[in-house]
Order: C-alpha cells, then sequence, then structure tokens
C-alpha cells in the first residue's frame, strides 16, 4: 500500500505544512553535506537562548526528545524513578537501559495523582511526568506544577518535564514551566520541534536545567557527537525566526481539535477531553476499530494496547479534509 494513499494520523505530526523558507535553508546546507555538523550546536543553541530567553549555558540540544530522555537516564544513573503510568513509553525504555529501577505513579482521572506521589517520593531520585499528558492530552495547571516542583526541590528530587505539547494548550491556567529553571535546581524542561514546529522527520529537540546539572550531561554529548545534522540545525533556527508562521499553524490544529471533539460528542463517541494535537478514545472494540480504518479505508491511528490500554486509541489532528473523513467512517462504525 502506498503511503500517499493513507491518512496517517498515528504519531500526532503535523498534518499543516512548513515555512517555504525552511526548504530554501536546507537547500543551502547540500553544498556542506561532505561536512560533520557542529557537534555543540552553537549556533542553534543561541536561536533557542534568544527565542525562549533562557541562559545558552542552560540549553542541551539532542536527535529529538527519545534521545534527550536517554541522555539524561545514562547521565544522572538514577537508582530509582517515578513515571506515570500509560505514558510516553520512551521513559521506560531509557530508564530501563540505564538498568534504573521504575515505579508508577497513579493517574487520577487521566492525571498524575499527587497524594500517589507523596506516598513514593521519599524513595525516588527522579519524577518524569509530561504535560499535556501523552496519550490522554490532559494537562496539568499552574499551581498543580508549582506545588509539585517545590516538593521535588525540598526532597532533592530531580523533576523532568517533557512539554512536547504545550504550544497546543488553550487553558489558561496551563503554562509552561520553562522560565522556572533559574529557581529550582530539580527542575529540567524538554521541548521538540517535532510537534508544533512540523520538524518531526528532522528530529531536533532540547531541555533546559540549571547550569550546574550539565556537566554530566555534556559528557554523554561527548560520547555521541554530531548526533544533530546540519539540515536540523539550520531548519530549526529558521523555523524560530518565523514566529507568526508557528502560531498560526497551532491555531488551524486547534480549529481542528475542537471541531473534532464536538462532532464526536454529537456521535455519542467516548473521548476525552484533549490540549494536544491528539484526540483518544475509548471503545470496548478499539482493535477491530483499528485494524478497520487501517484495512478498508486507509486510516491509521494509534491502537494503544502496548502502553496497557487495550481499550483505546488515539487520533492525531490533520486537515479538515483529513477529520472530516475520519468522523463520517466513525459514523458508519461506531
Amino acid at each position: 500500500m502506498k503511503m500517499d494513499n493513507i491518512i496517517k494520523l498515528d504519531l500526532s505530526e503535523n498534518m499543516f505544512g512548513f515555512p517555504e523558507r525552511v526548504i530554501d535553508a536546507l537547500s543551502s546546507e547540500l553544498e556542506k553535506i561532505n561536512l560533520y555538523p557542529d557537534t555543540e550546536c552553537k549556533e542553534l543553541t543561541e536561536c533557542i537562548s534568544n527565542y525562549y530567553r533562557v541562559d545558552g549555558r542552560q540549553i542541551y540540544v539532542g536527535n529529538g526528545l527519545d534521545e534527550i530522555i536517554f541522555t539524561i537516564a545514562i547521565a544522572k544513573k538514577y537508582k530509582k524513578v517515578l513515571i506515570p503510568e500509560y505514558s510516553f513509553m520512551g521513559y521506560h525504555f531509557s530508564t530501563k537501559l540505564a538498568r534504573t529501577e521504575i515505579e508508577n505513579i497513579k493517574l487520577d482521572n487521566y492525571k498524575i495523582s499527587l497524594a500517589d506521589i507523596d506516598k513514593k517520593i521519599d524513595s525516588t531520585d527522579a519524577i518524569y511526568i509530561c504535560n499535556p499528558q501523552n496519550p490522554f492530552g490532559t494537562v496539568l495547571e499552574k499551581q498543580f506544577m508549582i506545588e509539585l516542583i517545590e516538593k521535588c526541590e525540598k526532597m532533592n528530587v530531580d523533576l523532568i518535564v517533557d512539554e512536547a505539547y504545550i504550544d497546543f494548550v488553550e487553558n489558561d491556567k496551563v503554562c509552561s514551566v520553562i522560565h522556572m529553571v533559574d529557581k529550582y535546581n530539580c527542575l529540567y524542561v524538554l521541548r521538540t520541534f517535532s510537534k508544533a514546529y512540523s520538524l518531526a522527520g528532522l528530529r531536533c529537540g532540547f531541555f533546559v536545567s540549571k547550569e550546574q546539572n550539565m556537566a554530566d550531561i555534556f559528557q554523554v554529548r561527548d560520547a555521541l557527537p554530531f548526533s544533530v545534522n546540519r539540515f536540523a540545525q539550520k531548519a530549526v533556527c529558521c523555523a524560530l525566526e518565523d514566529d507568526q508562521w508557528m502560531h498560526d499553524n497551532v491555531s488551524k490544529c486547534k480549529k481542528n481539535r475542537r471541531i473534532f471533539m464536538d462532532k464526536l460528542s454529537e456521535l455519542n463517541i467516548s473521548f476525552i477531553e484533549s490540549e494536544t494535537n491528539f484526540v483518544t478514545l475509548y471503545n470496548e472494540n478499539a482493535d477491530e476499530i483499528c485494524k478497520k480504518l487501517f484495512e478498508k479505508y486507509k486510516i491509521k491511528v494509534k491502537y494503544l494496547a502496548a502502553m496497557g490500554l487495550p481499550k483505546y486509541l488515539r487520533i492525531g489532528i490533520g486537515t479538515e479534509e483529513q477529520m472530516n473523513k475520519v468522523i463520517e467512517v466513525l459514523k458508519e462504525m461506531i
């Protein structure tokens, strides 16, 4: 089956294109493909520093968040970590490879339970969370985050906050904690250019933490040089210069998300209210729905059984045409 014929909504990729100027930037790098990229990502680090208004010495750039999560796990050598149940598998894979013990944080209404963290924080070295949450799309509000950060700071427990989907949030009680890094030694904030910036194929992300936390991280980078290719470095710098394009892009996604959830409600299809670029549905026959969507209608969505959720499926937010097709098919199937 040709990929061109498939509506691909399984990996929460951005379906709204990217700035044309990125193509020009990539073309300019073709003449340099015989040369290694800058392993320290100096120009890109400066671009990120200027855009997010954080000290460049607090920034680590990597080949997407998967590599960054792995780098933190290997560098920090945690003995035990807390990870929310049913969360992004990258946290589990990386910490297991680092031979770290994992204990799950229970969820309450698809959000992490602070009460459960209280019971377990004494015996842990670090906590991984994502805000918004993957795969449910729920969010933790600012006051909750401050309480959790201060608890971790007091207990000398690192808090790794994955904000891959933060740009898609509409709830005004939710905010990024990237600018709290200066205040808290415990805090590591992860961001990606795969979602809001439509650059998933180039693989680039970064995290921000206190400068004092970076030495062992950079030692791992020395063992994995040149991981961020020159095309990714140039494209991200270019994308950061076009701030209005990114906001327009995200606005399209938010609009289609709201329309999609409204139509799901009209059809009495069970779903979780989302603040991301995907919506997760609940159905007793989730497995069969995913198979039929792909085999009969060429619509590829994410079946969540591998995350311990055999009755859930996740659907990325695509273009208006794509989402209308999904609704049309779901109306027929469910």
